[in-house]
């Protein structure tokens, strides 16, 4: 007989049961959200690195709660769109962490070794948002690809729709 630590069916069956619930908590909370604040948000990030570098990983926080995350997804469009949510109106710091790495390429078969290079990068933005209505959120990004000081260019446009 196996023993329990080793019985990984039940920490399976847990860890499914734990995802379920937080699950649901985040749609009971996203549905209190809806009810009490009459604002709306809505991120986009179009990237315009180039062909040579493109965003692996990326991430949205919001008062340092998590907007949104690829997680272990690579991103393989240079658009991310974060779908709109009820959100308090007034200011917040909105930020963005971007994974940005070079296209692999192959020789022979082999990686040149280019996924081994790149960099993580974050910015901080001060925003205020709307009180009734839709704030919409519109970053572009961009690379001048120039080592050893990579270092994207993010700029965000701030549209607000009754």
């Amino acid at each position: 007989m196996v023993p329990d630590v080793f019985n990984l069916a039940k920490l399976r069956a847990e860890y499914d049961r734990i995802r379920e619930e937080l699950f649901k908590a985040r749609v009971r909370s996203q549905k209190a959200a809806e009810a009490v604040y009459p604002s709306k948000l809505d991120a986009r990030l179009r990237w315009k690195g180039g062909p040579d570098f493109v965003i692996r990983k990326a991430r949205f926080l919001l008062d340092g709660a998590e907007l949104w995350d690829s997680s272990d997804r690579a991103q393989t469009d240079d658009l991310i769109e974060v779908a709109e949510r009820s959100v308090k109106p007034g200011p917040h710091a909105l930020t963005v962490r971007l994974e940005i790495r070079p296209k692999t390429e192959a020789k022979g078969g082999t990686k040149t070794g280019a996924a081994k290079l790149g960099y993580t990068s974050e910015h901080t933005f001060a925003i205020v948002v709307a009180d009734t209505g839709h704030t919409h959120l519109v970053l572009t990004g961009d690379e001048d690809g120039d080592p050893p000081d990579y270092e994207p260019e993010l700029e965000l446009e701030i549209e607000f729709e009754e």
